[in-house]
């Protein structure tokens, strides 16, 4: 660009030598001079070139600033390097974008260096013009005087481009190294892109000034006056976006001390949390034993009377503390039946450890029922209501049953009293039966199976209390004067409860 500008002041200068020493050339060969006739146009010469030499010495002294400029935001861009790669994973959703802005400022690259060849071309050009002046005649030869002197001018310009583009293919190879690291980088980038999309559209601009500047002189100056504009508004732009950059760098120096201040509270709070979860555990056994502690201290061996209706804690001497329903007139629940949610037709273990919930349907469990009974006499009372809504209850003042060695028989009734029928006087002496422990009296099926529910089945017999809700819930009832157990009334409510006896 340079050249070419040279060039094109030399070719002024020619025409000012040319114009104040004026030659004509006929046709022979022989030469006229009228400086006369040409004064006029050689002072306007000399006013545009002296204009023009003094506006590309502004735009030369411009251009070198901005290039320090330029390389200033590169030293600022490499030192920021450091901060930035620090910030990978917010920057990770901007690598698409920059990508395709290499791919644009590869393209913009390879422009470049077709406007290098097209210059080097022109300077070829000028150099064949050279040749050409020094087959002029003496007359000419102070002008060839004149031009070998620009000649050795333009030869150390020219070295001075070439020591320039190596420079810049060494500042090339060196952007190259930085696209690498430009995947990484944050905003900041995008104004550096727009800085060089800018300087590039600056160069195309005024390279295409220089070319119609040999055609249209006149032109050339409104054009340059624009181009001292863009200038001065590239450099408010910079400084602009210089300012933005110091500003960007404080917020992200602020950041960083921020997120090591919130990394050096969330270590601490990791260390505190970790020694607070080991309080916590510690405290939790210690907790779970006064826990226990308390509840073998606070738990009773039978439902207490001073209680209203809930739940209380039962332990018994050699077994586990565990919870059941108890009134207020010490009565403890074993069994409820009343809305069917619960499935009655469970195994021999369910049966045994006790199944559903104690403040819905459930039953107890066999093992407490053998410790309970097996520790003093117990009564038990089975609390009945129909379909129809009718109540009764079957009352039995000594109830026990084995332990699991004797399949959990029921050993002991009592006396009965009540309003409803003597349900269970065939089951006394009989083994628990559940679908998969068959130990009932009949040979060739299985009552807790036919019944969906466990129970003290002697052949089936005349009451089951956990068969399947509704249909093979039975108890005899009293019809024509006689008790039955087979006539189709269905029972929705059933609860057996069992409290010491004589308490």
């Amino acid at each position: 660009m340079k050249s070419k500008v040279f060039a094109v002041i030399l070719l002024l200068k020619i025409l000012q030598l040319t114009v104040a020493d004026p030659v004509n050339i006929s046709s022979n060969g022989t030469t006229t001079i009228s400086k006369e006739e040409n004064s006029f146009f050689f002072n306007w010469l000399v006013n545009i070139t002296d204009q023009l030499q003094a506006k590309v010495h502004t735009l030369f002294s411009s251009n070198m600033i901005i290039e320090a400029q330029v390389a200033n935001e590169e030293s600022k861009i490499n030192n920021d390097t450091s901060v930035i790669l620090s910030k990978d994973q917010q920057i990770k959703d901007k690598l698409n974008e920059l990508k395709k802005r290499d791919e644009q400022v590869k393209g913009q690259n390879e422009l470049i260096h077709l406007k290098d060849e097209q210059i080097k071309n022109k300077s070829l050009e000028l150099q064949k013009s050279e040749e050409k002046l020094t087959n002029m005649t003496e007359a000419n030869q102070k002008l060839k005087n004149n031009l070998s002197v620009c000649e050795a001018t333009i030869r150390e310009d020219n070295d001075v481009f070439v020591k320039r583009d190596q420079l810049i293919k060494k500042a090339n190879e060196l952007l190259k190294q930085q696209d690498e690291q430009m995947n990484k980088k944050s905003a900041e980038l995008k104004e550096s892109e727009g800085k060089v999309n800018n300087m590039t559209d600056i160069i195309q601009h005024l390279q295409s000034q220089l070319e119609n500047a040999l055609e249209k002189y006149k032109q050339q100056s409104k054009q340059l006056k624009e181009q001292i504009e863009q200038f001065t508004q590239q450099n408010e732009q910079l400084m602009n976006k210089t300012e933005q950059l110091k500003q960007k760098d404080t917020l992200l120096v602020s950041k960083n001390n921020e997120i090591k201040t919130q990394s050096e509270n969330i270590k601490n709070n990791e260390i505190k949390i970790s020694f607070l979860n080991k309080q916590i555990g510690s405290i939790e056994v210690e907790l779970s034993q006064k826990r226990d502690h308390l509840l073998i201290y606070s738990a009773f061996q039978r439902c207490p009377k001073s209680l209203s209706n809930g739940i209380s804690r039962i332990k018994l001497p050699g077994a586990e503390a565990f919870e059941a329903p108890c009134n207020s007139t010490g009565w403890m629940t074993i069994q409820k039946r009343f809305d069917g949610s619960e499935n009655f037709n469970r195994t021999w273990n369910s049966y045994k450890q006790g199944f559903g919930d104690i403040r819905g349907e459930f039953f107890l469990g066999l093992e407490k029922l053998h410790q309970i009974t097996k520790a003093q006499p117990h009564e038990l009372i089975i609390q009945l209501r129909d379909i129809n809504g009718n109540s009764s209850y079957a009352h039995y003042n000594n109830f026990q049953i084995g332990s699991e060695n004797e399949s959990y028989t029921l050993k002991s009734l009592g006396n009965f009293s009540g309003t409803s029928f003597n349900g269970l006087r065939v089951h006394l002496g009989m083994k628990f039966s559940t679908y998969d422990q068959d130990n009932d009296m009949l040979d060739n099926n299985n009552c807790a199976e036919h019944d969906l529910g466990g129970w003290w089945f002697n052949d089936c017999g005349e009451s089951s209390l956990n068969g399947k809700y509704y249909k093979y819930i039975f108890w005899p009832i009293f019809v024509g004067g006689q008790w039955k157990n087979n006539v189709n009334i269905f029972y929705v409510y059933a609860e057996m409860m069992i409290k010491p006896k004589n308490y």
